[in-house]
Parts: structure tokens; sequence; C-alpha cells
């Protein structure tokens, strides 16, 4: 792995770890009914998915740089 991919790793790691702390800290502290508990649910499915994106794009991008890194190797 090369330095920036693993700049990207920690990254997206660290920001697993806040999104999930703040999603646990949420559940846990908010004693919200109607429409607070549907804003707080969107909330949490917008940080589900930035987490997915972050993991894709890390995926993306390290699969890609190991392709173009594998094809100098081969030519």
């Amino acid at each position: 792995m090369t330095r920036q991919q693993i700049e990207r790793l920690a990254t997206t790691i660290i920001f697993t770890i806040l999104q999930v702390g703040a999603t646990v800290v949420l559940l846990v502290q908010l004693n919200a009914s109607g429409i607070l508990a549907a804003a707080a649910a969107l909330v949490m499915a917008g940080g589900l998915v930035a987490v997915h994106d972050a993991w894709r794009e890390f995926r993306n991008t390290t699969s890609k740089d190991m392709t173009e890194e594998r094809d100098l190797v081969n030519s």
C-alpha cells in the first residue's frame, strides 16, 4: 500500500468510528417521538450512507491504484 492509501484508510476508519459513536450516543440519549424521531432516523440514515460511501470510495481507489501498479509492472 502506498502512503496515500494508508492515509485514506486511516481517515476512513476514524470517520467510521466517529459516525458509529455518534449514532450510539444518539440512540441511547435521544428520547423523542413523532417528527423529532423521524428527523433523527433520517440523520442516522445519512450517517450510514456516508460511511458506506467512504468505504466504497476507498475500495474503488485502492483497486484502481493496484490495477495501474500491476499494469506498470507487467509492461
